[in-house]
């Protein structure tokens, strides 16, 4: 599994967010990460499968987003 760190370019005041990404490895450790992650969390996009794999997305506790991909489940 790769952790992606998205750091900010600019002026903080204009990004003041960054974004995480969680890709690679298996459903079940993707899922296994989104779970732990979703305590507490913000969920925008459960994990779910999509045209590219499949995809989830939340706002942890802390206010990080975070942003979940792996291949598809059948493929």
């Amino acid at each position: 599994m790769q952790f992606i760190f998205t750091v900010p370019l600019g002026p903080a005041e204009v990004f003041a967010a960054t974004i995480d990404e969680l890709s690679g490895g298996t459903f079940q450790d993707l899922k296994t990460a989104f779970d732990k992650l979703a305590q507490g969390a913000h969920v925008t996009n459960p994990l779910q499968e999509a045209f590219f794999g499949v995809y989830g997305a939340l706002n942890d506790k802390f206010g990080v987003r975070w942003m979940f991909q792996t291949n598809r489940l059948n493929g």
